[in-house]
């Protein structure tokens, strides 16, 4: 791994700290739905480190995390968030 990949890794991993992509029904009180397009977590990654979309969708495939369908036909990233 690169030092570019270990830093991207490194700032995902702390934006993903309080996130999760699948839940248990016991917790779903601790959480609240926050879908997200590729481009939505870029934006909010871009002032701690630039990210591209290949960066953001390697991530959030390795982790799990699912693309799913939102209201305009656009995928987002199914993301759960803590409260």
């Amino acid at each position: 791994m690169n030092e570019n990949s270990k830093i991207e890794r490194t700032v995902l991993d702390a934006y993903f700290s309080t996130r999760a992509n699948n839940i248990p029904p016991s917790q779903s009180n601790l959480f609240v739905e926050d879908n997200k397009t590729t481009s939505e977590i870029i934006e909010a990654l871009d002032s701690t480190y630039p990210l591209t979309q290949q960066d953001v969708f390697g991530y959030m495939s390795e982790n799990g995390f699912l693309l799913e369908p939102d209201e305009s036909g656009g995928l987002v990233w199914k993301i759960w968030r803590l409260k």
